[in-house]
């Protein structure tokens, strides 16, 4: 130990005897003999240890502390005086002196309390700047997490869009939610709602589910349908999440068109169907592996079908956080508390607020554990309303047409989106909205139908099992990828604002195709609506004999 010592004593004896000792001790010494000059050193230097007269020639010795640099305390400080007044020492230590001696001073015992204070100075300014190193390093994670946070937060919100018949109670355990809700609402009319749950809680739940925010809205613009949704969504997490991370979820179609509902429910826990009145009439229970853990041959993307009518009104789905929630009696919350409070509660439309209300309850003081999510969906109201938009006129008929003729050939066929180009044009247009989305939902499918079973020539019969799903999937890969020049659809779309009725025409280089897909849809088959769907919205359809042009009139 090798210290900057500082006597500070009028007595120039006892000074020079306190400063030999400590020289012959190895330490580095400055004798100074009044306040004056005590004043003046510490203003200009950094001592590592100051022995201070408590009475000198120009003042009191504990004034110096007044004038000493950084806080009270950094540098240790032992006065030492000649008389044992219990008031002066006191003040001495109120004004921040380390430690005190007597006169006459026994010098071993003097640097022993030298050592002893000079290392707990050095443990303490240890202490502080650790702590300020902790503040820093708090500061900087905190402004980090709230940009992370805001994109976040942006991101999700930028993905979900905000419907009188959709409604969400979303707590978070920590900052960050591993839990997401997303409501679309697509240009075909039809609801999408996806309540996604990641491994885990805070910014690494978060981050899994990330991925999927931006990829939701382009999928269901595109008009795909749940299942090729979740397969999509499946393979996107195989490939940007870790091995051990996975996300559960339940993926939602409410389909205006079909007045049927599609669920898909991986590693969630059952989505409730509610009549009027609250009372669960059907249960759509999980039945596939969370997304991100199987690979695309073994992925099952099957949806299970609800049809909607009076009994069908309300879907209530939740995330596993709600029910595993322990109590201070470390009791789970349960489904089953959960279901008496849907049978006491005598409006659906306070549901979620019936249900937070009692989950707090149960909580107490106990801290939530994971995040929690409970959703709501209005299926009648959102039919309703639906169907009420098919019933207004637009006001504004100016007699004016407007019209699109479109060819896409080669790898283009699976690159263009041509239904996105079409939308905006009937948006352009000011097109009114139920023949907008019936406009959307015919053409989609009949897009889909020439690029998968003219051009590519794939079997439909392929999708009515989650096994031949996965080969068609394969299949159309590879004939994607073997797309030429001589590929191609023709699209020629046109409206007339007179008549309000829209012509669509769809013609592909394929061989053509027999009306297999005439068929009703099995319930739970994997495969689209196909030209059934086409039928039922068109009002005037005619194909060529050979299937590979097919005309629509829809009004």
């Amino acid at each position: 130990m090798n210290l900057n010592i500082v006597v500070v004593d009028d007595d120039r004896l006892f000074n020079q005897m306190i400063s030999t000792f400590l020289a012959n001790r190895g330490m580095r010494v400055v004798s100074l003999f009044n306040l004056a000059e005590a004043k003046s050193y510490v203003s200009h230097h950094q001592p590592d240890f100051i022995l201070l007269d408590i009475l000198l020639e120009d003042g009191m010795g504990i004034d110096l502390l007044d004038y000493m640099p950084g806080p009270i305390g950094q540098i240790p400080i032992m006065m030492i005086t000649a008389k044992d007044d219990q008031d002066t020492i006191q003040q001495c230590f109120r004004k921040g002196v380390s430690d005190y001696l007597i006169k006459p001073l026994n010098l071993d015992l003097m640097w022993l309390k030298i050592e002893r204070l000079y290392r707990n100075s050095q443990l303490q300014n240890q202490v502080l700047s650790q702590a300020d190193e902790m503040k820093r390093l708090i500061n900087e994670r905190d402004a980090e997490e709230q940009i992370a946070r805001h994109v976040y937060e942006y991101l999700a919100g930028n993905a979900n869009e905000q419907y009188r018949q959709v409604s969400s109670l979303i707590r978070s355990s920590s900052v960050f939610n591993g839990d997401i809700f997303i409501s679309v609402k697509a240009p075909s009319g039809n609801l999408y709602s996806f309540l996604l749950d990641a491994t885990g809680h805070g910014l690494v739940a978060a981050i899994s589910v990330l991925p999927l925010v931006n990829s939701l809205p382009a999928m269901i613009q595109k008009g795909l349908d749940i299942a090729l949704i979740a397969y999509e969504l499946n393979q996107k997490l195989n490939l940007s999440i870790p091995d051990d991370r996975f996300v559960a979820g339940v993926m939602i179609c409410v389909d205006i068109h079909t007045s049927q509902i599609s669920i898909w429910n991986g590693g969630m826990p059952d989505v409730l169907v509610l009549d009027k009145k609250g009372n669960i009439v059907e249960r759509v229970a999980s039945q596939h592996m969370p997304l991100g853990i199987l690979h695309a041959n073994q992925f099952d993307a099957s949806v299970t079908t609800v049809e909607i009518n009076q009994q069908t009104a309300h879907l209530v789905f939740f995330s596993d956080g709600l029910i595993e929630q322990t109590s201070i009696e470390e009791e789970f919350y349960g489904e089953p508390r959960l279901l008496d409070v849907l049978a006491n509660n005598n409006k659906v439309s306070l549901l979620l607020g019936e249900i937070e209300k009692d989950f707090d309850a149960f909580k107490g003081p106990v801290e939530q554990y994971d995040d929690v999510s409970v959703c709501q969906i209005d299926v009648l109201d959102w039919l309703k309303e639906a169907q009420y938009q098919q019933h207004l006129v637009s006001s504004k008929r100016a007699n004016s047409q407007v019209s699109m003729d479109l060819t896409i050939s080669g790898h283009l066929l699976n690159n263009v989106d041509s239904m996105t180009l079409i939308n905006t044009l009937m948006g352009l247009a000011d097109i009114p909205v139920a023949l907008r989305q019936k406009a959307y939902t015919v053409c989609a499918e009949l897009v889909s139908n020439a690029l998968d079973h003219g051009v590519l020539n794939l079997n439909s019969n392929l999708k009515s099992d989650a096994n031949g799903f996965l080969e068609y999937l394969s299949q159309r890969e590879s004939a994607c990828a073997s797309l030429t020049a001589s590929d191609y659809i023709d699209l020629h779309f046109k409206y007339d604002d007179q008549d309000q009725h829209i012509e669509f025409q769809v013609k592909d280089s394929g061989d053509g195709f027999v009306n297999k897909d005439m068929l009703p849809a099995k319930q739970d088959a994997l495969s689209g609506r196909g030209l059934v769907l086409i039928e039922k919205l068109s009002a005037e359809v005619k194909r060529n004999d050979v299937g590979t042009q097919t005309e629509v009139v829809i009004k």
